[in-house]
């Protein structure tokens, strides 16, 4: 693992290890790409944030599946929690922002079933598993993996622990653990299994931390590095540097060498900025002639259930401090105009 604390958060996840039956997948050539793929969409690569190490989609996919497995015990639910990045893109969703799809962010996902079903290492170890593709090619198809926003999965669950502890720094380990051991498998509203919590302080300081993430992908910081590689990576395309099929086959330290070396100086110029910003300026009208944004993106926190008394409620129906935190983040906006000062 690129860093020994990711050993350590794994063994929160799961203590008893990485199971076999795991480990076995991650060493095809599809899975083994997510090592080059950040979690955090190409923002590790400016001086804006300041992520204390590099933390990728193979972990990631590794971490849900582990908290799949932890909860439920399936295999085929835990594969396709482990596949469920497989055909993620360079710099992630900077490429949903290159299709024009800010708010919902789901533009990358459809290449999921073809890369597995192409990829011969998987399918044979699915025949000689006798685990069909249909079963783990769509995490979807399980609510405890994924289900509808702001309800809590394992995808949701191991975004936020794992963003609060590497990127935002909010966290330790210890609160990790804190907050795992108050959650368990509810039936929700629609009698669906749904994670949620039994505990009301750990719910809330979830909550808390949801909030704290989803205001970072509001801000115009965000906003304008995912689009400016998003337009980058388009322009790349547009002069024959990158294909679309690059963007899911390579790694991103291949593609920002290309971009460094790229035959057009603009290319050069452009990731030579991106790499060096420090800052987004904001403000209430349009910047004339320089770079900016001024778009909506997804709406990222989560209102899980909690159990309270023998009753099962979502946490703002139970915590007036975790309807504050929510009505508050769901307030926020930032200024209109997020932009940099570089001449476009």
């Amino acid at each position: 693992m690129a860093n020994p604390e990711i050993v350590k958060y794994f063994d929160i996840l799961y203590p008893n290890g990485i199971p076999a039956f795991i480990q076995e997948y991650l060493n095809v050539p599809e899975m083994l790409r997510l090592k080059g793929v950040g979690l955090f969409c190409g923002t590790d690569y400016n001086k804006i944030y300041n992520h204390r190490y590099f933390y990728s989609r193979f972990e990631h996919s590794i971490a849900v599946a582990l908290l799949i497995w932890r909860f439920t015990g399936d295999e085929k639910q835990a594969l396709a929690g482990l596949f469920h990045d497989i055909a993620t893109p360079i710099f992630s969703h900077s490429v949903d922002f290159m299709n024009g799809d800010s708010l919902t962010q789901t533009s990358t996902e459809e290449r999921t079933h073809a890369t597995i079903k192409s990829s011969g290492a998987i399918t044979e170890l699915l025949a000689r598993d006798c685990t069909d593709l249909c079963m783990v090619d769509d995490y979807h198809l399980y609510p405890i993996a994924d289900n509808d926003s702001p309800r809590l999965s394992a995808d949701r669950l191991e975004y936020t622990l794992s963003t609060m502890l590497v990127w935002q720094g909010k966290w330790k380990l210890s609160d990790i653990k804190s907050i795992l051991d108050y959650i368990a498998i509810f039936e929700n509203e629609d009698g669906q299994d749904e994670l949620g919590f039994c505990n009301l302080e750990s719910a809330e300081k979830f909550v808390t931390g949801s909030c704290i993430i989803g205001e970072s992908f509001q801000r115009n910081e965000n906003k304008l590095c995912l689009n400016f590689l998003g337009d980058m990576l388009k322009e790349c395309i547009k002069i024959g540097i990158l294909t679309i099929d690059d963007l899911y086959t390579f790694t991103e330290s291949e593609v920002i060498s290309l971009l460094s070396n790229a035959p057009d100086k603009h290319i050069q110029m452009a990731w030579k900025a991106y790499s060096q910003l420090e800052s987004v300026y904001s403000s209430e009208d349009k910047p004339v002639g320089y770079y900016f944004v001024n778009i909506d993106a997804k709406k990222r926190y989560i209102n899980p259930l909690v159990k309270l008394n023998g009753e099962i409620k979502r946490a703002t129906l139970f915590s007036e401090k975790a309807k504050k935190t929510i009505d508050s983040f769901l307030l926020y906006s930032d200024k209109p105009y997020g932009y940099i000062n570089l001449k476009y």
